[in-house]
């Protein structure tokens, strides 16, 4: 009676650890898929201060002042940047993993929005956007072509990883 209650303890102990890290795991492969179609907008739209910034606060180690300073930005929107990614990768650590492996993908990335004077250009459509415009623009005009890019990077970033 005693060994059927051990063996039984230990195997409700194990599915509950298995179950947990495919929870961690599928929470842990959503991150991935929120951060790199954040990216992927960012690269998209020609954003590189904003991936250059996450990339040096979370990778190389800058503080965001200095990340500010270089790159004549406020802190407090290097800040926001930087927090946005956190919140949604769950904490730093995991971030800082996420990042490791989509950023050299992100950046092999072709930018579809161009800068002229005060407006963009959308080089799928061929239509001047605001600026402020330009990710709702890709997100609402260019949807498939976005998910495409998203799903590049995701898959070339898990064959990377094998």
């Amino acid at each position: 009676m005693v060994e059927y209650r051990v063996t039984f303890a230990i195997s409700s102990m194990l599915f509950i650890l298995f179950t947990s890290m495919s929870f961690i795991a599928g929470v842990m492969e959503d991150a991935i898929t929120v951060i790199a179609r954040y990216m992927v907008m960012k690269r998209l739209i020609n954003d590189v201060i904003t991936l250059l910034a996450v990339k040096e606060y979370l990778l190389d180690g800058f503080p965001p002042s200095v990340i500010a300073f270089k790159y004549k930005t406020s802190k407090f929107k290097v800040r926001g940047h930087i927090q946005r990614i956190i919140d949604k990768a769950g904490n730093y650590r995991i971030a800082t993993k996420i990042l490791e492996r989509l950023y050299p993908l992100l950046m092999s990335v072709e930018p579809v929005m161009l800068r002229n004077g005060g407006r963009m250009l959308c080089t799928l459509c061929n239509t001047y956007i605001r600026p402020s415009d330009a990710e709702s623009h890709l997100r609402k005009k260019h949807k498939e072509f976005v998910n495409a890019v998203v799903h590049k990077v995701i898959m070339a970033s898990s064959v990377k990883e094998v």
